[in-house]
């Protein structure tokens, strides 16, 4: 094996332990039926990125008629685009990076998105019964018996892979590499007790975002040519630029680095459009038709980023833009913003949301039509089903969904808070906070919109 590469170290426990592509799962339960469920659901989504579309079904599956007994404890670490996702119920902890999580702190589960970093996944609480397990073990697809698993040794790159091919290209010890015997190891078979959490390894990997690779062989600026045999790269040459503008919050949202030389401006358009398809980026001579699921009208700015029409700037580049930016075209709406909330769990704003206490137990969740939040607040001020997130057109907006306590907002740089009436659709502007019971959280947007 790559001594470069991260290892799943598997620790001693009376549970199982899987590593799908994307995934790391542990779980315990003295009926063997509920584990070959949960195992089924990882595999169905296993991938490059299957962190929120196995937390839906996982929410869909403990709040359906179908739902395992309590005796079923699991715990969930899956890539999710930029972030890493954490599903846990019952007595299991996980902590990634700096964020520690228990299932033993909700009443129905706990689901976060965190930052990537080290992982750790382990069952707690007393063991259970033996259950026969023989028949769910299989090393060569990575599901072994155990108590938890660690991801440990330094990170390796691999480029981003679409959900079939992630199994057959990532690397070795990858989070979404197909785990072998290979990489794969116990804390027994080791002869070694598991490190303990502050142990990790700092460049353990990150799940879905591995680390920096080796530095390529330096080019001749300004020709991509290898400098020549004997020659000292960089000789004669001006010296490197500085480094580079530290991330902004718009890479979270929109997934790309604004960062770049200035562009030119655009030529003046025809402000009259009514919004034409254009699957090329460009306006289209296609018949006029309304936007679908995930689209608006928008304009284009010089680099082919669909804009809010009411912005001055694009929101990607920072082109100037105004009314006579391009004509009016109906593209895929960009990510509108993050709600961040108050222990630094963040929801990309890509469509509708549903919060509250068990937000799975409403139809539009159940049907995939909206996302669910699960807001945890010992307070209990937060109701089954408390607020919702609406995206219309380019506005994110806000619902009170008939909660017993209320929902209330702050509006940007002000102090005080103002009860939201049930039903009544308020548009959340860029640092607007919002209160459900106990909790909080704070719209974040880069929109160029007033």
């Amino acid at each position: 094996m790559d001594g470069g590469a991260p290892r799943a170290v598997v620790l001693p426990g009376d549970g199982v332990v899987a590593r799908f592509p994307g995934i790391l799962c542990v779980a315990r339960c003295p009926d063997p039926a509920p584990l070959a469920r949960l195992l089924d659901l990882c595999r169905e989504v296993a991938g490059a990125e299957p962190g929120r579309p196995l937390a839906r079904r996982l929410a869909s599956w403990l709040g359906g008629p179908d739902a395992p007994p309590d005796a079923l404890v699991f715990g969930t670490v899956c890539a999710a685009g930029e972030a890493t996702a954490v599903f846990l119920t019952g007595p299991v902890g996980a902590r990634v990076g700096g964020a520690v999580l228990s299932g033993a702190d909700a009443a129905a589960w706990t689901d976060r998105l965190v930052a990537p970093g080290p992982v750790r996944l382990a069952l707690d609480g007393p063991a259970a019964p033996p259950a026969p397990l023989a028949g769910l073990h299989d090393l060569r697809e990575g599901v072994v018996g155990g108590g938890g698993i660690e991801l440990v040794g330094a990170p390796t790159v691999a480029p981003p892979v679409s959900a079939p091919a992630a199994a057959a290209t990532a690397p070795p010890g990858s989070i979404n590499a197909q785990p072998t015997l290979v990489g794969m190891e116990t804390g027994r078979a080791a002869g070694t007790a598991p490190a303990p959490p502050e142990a990790a390894p700092a460049a353990a990997v990150a799940l879905g975002k591995p680390g920096p690779a080796p530095a390529p062989p330096p080019v001749v600026p300004g020709t991509g040519q290898l400098p020549a045999v004997g020659e000292r790269p960089g000789a004669g040459q001006p010296p490197a630029p500085g480094p580079r503008t530290p991330p902004r919050r718009s890479d979270a949202i929109h997934g790309v680095p604004p960062d770049g030389p200035p562009r030119p401006p655009l030529e003046a358009g025809d402000p009259g459009g009514t919004g034409t398809r254009s699957a090329s980026g460009g306006p289209s001579a296609a018949t006029p038709t309304g936007p679908g699921p995930g689209e608006a009208r928008g304009h284009l700015c010089s680099n082919g980023h669909l804009n809010d029409p009411r912005s001055r700037a694009c929101v990607l580049c920072g082109v100037r833009m105004n009314e006579r930016t391009g004509v009016l075209v109906i593209g895929t709406r960009p990510p509108l913003g993050l709600l961040v909330f108050d222990d630094g769990a963040a929801y990309t704003v890509d469509g509708g949301y549903l919060a509250g206490r068990m937000p799975e137990s409403d139809e539009r969740v159940r049907s995939g039509e909206l996302r669910s939040i699960v807001v945890e607040d010992r307070s209990g001020a937060v109701s089954r089903v408390h607020a919702e997130v609406r995206v219309e057109d380019w506005d994110v907006v806000l619902l009170d969904a008939g909660s017993r306590n209320g929902t209330f907002l702050a509006a940007p740089g002000d102090p005080s808070w103002s009860q939201l009436p049930p039903g009544q659709a308020r548009r959340l502007l860029p640092g607007t906070r919002v209160r459900l019971g106990g909790r909080t959280f704070t719209f974040e947007s880069t929109s160029g919109a007033s």
